[in-house]
């Protein structure tokens, strides 16, 4: 039965003299500050969106023209401090590179190459998670948008994913996330969003890609949440989100920039 806010505020103020009649003020305040936290949290919030970090450094490659198609043997003779060749992966759009350095004994690097332009990508994980790295061509934002995408591991499992926009031959660091990846279109609007999570407790952050850019939102900042958990339901993907104190979680759904509470 769905009740008139000012019946519901009638009841609580009832049972909240009954509380203090009784001598019993900590239940009286763990009741209002109960439901105030339940008023709070049911309600959609709206999203604040911020230019996602692209903090990773590439190089394009000095490399005179006439020498180009290179093999992934003589590119290693062009990056910066190289030292071994550690594997390769072929994509339909270049060769990657896996590679150490002299100076770096603990991770291995990466590098793009393609028939015109060789680029170092960077730092990619630890040399003990070689066999984990995932190398792929993402298209999740359109054919128009072709992406590589570069998951590797660092330390204790620490997974951290990287994406580059690939244009003209040329690659631009486009997304940074750590955490396990999901890409899924959340509001069915063809356009995807990705949802990073990590660490204890998980902190759950959604990239969408809008206006030419990646955009960010730290889920449990901005719903002041302990933890936040993506779960499957059906073709898209809730939140499971938990508030300090409470034993079970409250279920959130994506829609167009808000989190809509999920009516259990």
């Amino acid at each position: 039965m769905n009740l008139k806010k000012s019946t519901r505020c009638f009841l609580l103020c009832s049972l909240f003299c009954l509380a203090l009649g009784s001598g019993n003020s900590m239940a009286a305040s763990e009741l209002l500050a109960s439901t105030e936290v339940s008023e709070t949290v049911t309600k959609p919030v709206t999203l604040s969106f911020k230019p996602a970090e692209t903090s990773r450094e590439i190089r394009k490659v000095n490399v005179p023209a006439a020498n180009f198609p290179l093999t992934p043997e003589k590119a290693l003779s062009h990056l910066a401090d190289a030292d071994k060749l550690l594997g390769t992966r072929l994509t339909n759009r270049g060769i990657v590179l896996l590679y150490s350095k002299k100076s770096d004994k603990q991770n291995f690097y990466s590098a793009f190459l393609s028939p015109k332009s060789l680029f170092e990508l960077g730092e990619t994980g630890t040399k003990t998670s070689l066999d984990l790295t995932d190398i792929s061509i993402s298209t999740v934002w359109g054919a128009g948008v072709p992406m590589l995408r570069i998951a590797g591991t660092f330390g204790a499992n620490v997974e951290e994913t990287n994406y580059f926009y690939l244009v003209n031959q040329e690659i631009r660091p486009l997304l940074v996330a750590s955490g396990n990846i999901i890409e899924v279109d959340l509001d069915q609007d063809k356009t995807p969003e990705l949802i990073s999570t990590g660490g204890t407790p998980q902190v759950s952050v959604l990239y969408r890609y809008k206006g030419g850019r990646v955009e960010e939102a730290n889920l449990n900042d901005q719903l002041d949440a302990s933890s936040i958990q993506p779960r499957r339901a059906g073709n898209t993907v809730v939140f499971d989100v938990w508030y300090k104190g409470k034993t079970k979680p409250l279920t959130f759904r994506y829609h167009k920039g808000t989190l809509q509470p999920v009516t259990p």
